[in-house]
């Protein structure tokens, strides 16, 4: 795929309106074209801010009425449900279908009890797109910190400050995870603190905002970015980088010990 076939599909791909075949490909031609990455990135950027910025009204009564009655419309009444035939079918035995059943949910209880981090990643997909777009952004766009320093006794009350909530705020250099800073930004359509560390020449981001409940990290990747989210002690965390995934679950795990300590 060249960049006259790319371009007018980067705004479905974007949205996931595309087919696997079309995806796959566009995003094999973004890793090779820094053109289009460009192109995207800033995409990305301005649906970002707009959706953070821009207000959005609910809407009207009138329009709500409308769309009810034409769905109401649509539906048959319990006349016209009535009338249809059914043909009559022989009932088949009940005893192989009930052990037919239960087999598969044995089989579906094995599955979920395999894949408990993937059910739940899917869950999480929009959080984990805002999240990378919100990333993505301040890498193009800037800034990446707005609080440049390592001291988390100045990076915390910066943010404090700014913020209806304290963030946890852990220094990780004796791990090799030096802090580098912080900002702040939206993620879920609400406004968090923006935690910035360093790795080499790697940059690892982890968005903290309140939350309810205690769960374990979950995992996603995307055009080459890692991502964890978990929840501890009445806050969410979306940690994100370009890192490789042993020092990415490695970070991940030193900054959860942390925050139990």
């Amino acid at each position: 795929m060249n960049c006259a076939e790319a371009r007018p599909l980067l705004d479905a791909c974007l949205d996931g309106e595309l087919d696997l075949v079309h995806d796959v490909a566009v995003e094999q031609h973004l890793e090779t074209c820094v053109a289009c990455r460009a192109r995207r990135d800033r995409t990305i950027a301005m649906t970002t801010l707009l959706r953070a910025r821009v207000p959005r009204p609910p809407a009207p009564t009138a329009l709500r009425e409308r769309v009810q009655a034409a769905i109401r419309a649509e539906m048959p009444t319990d006349d016209a449900v009535a009338t249809k035939i059914v043909p009559m079918r022989t009932r088949p035995p009940a005893m192989p279908w009930i052990a037919v059943a239960a087999g598969i949910a044995v089989l579906l209880g094995f599955a979920f009890a395999l894949l408990p981090t993937q059910s739940q990643s899917e869950g999480l997909a929009p959080l984990f797109a805002d999240a990378l777009n919100s990333h993505r952004r301040a890498i193009i766009a800037g800034p990446l910190v707005a609080v440049a320093s390592s001291d988390r006794h100045t990076v915390k009350p910066w943010l404090a400050a700014r913020l209806d909530f304290s963030p946890p705020v852990l220094d990780l250099a004796a791990a090799g995870f030096p802090l580098v800073g912080g900002r702040l930004d939206y993620v879920g359509q609400r406004p968090v603190a923006a935690l910035v560390y360093q790795r080499r020449d790697h940059r690892i981001e982890v968005f903290v905002s309140p939350a309810e409940g205690e769960s374990t990290p979950a995992w996603s990747a995307r055009d080459g970015f890692r991502m964890s989210h978990w929840t501890h002690s009445g806050m969410r965390f979306v940690a994100i980088s370009d890192l490789s995934e042993p020092e990415i679950r490695e970070f991940v795990e030193r900054l959860r010990a942390g925050e139990a300590s």
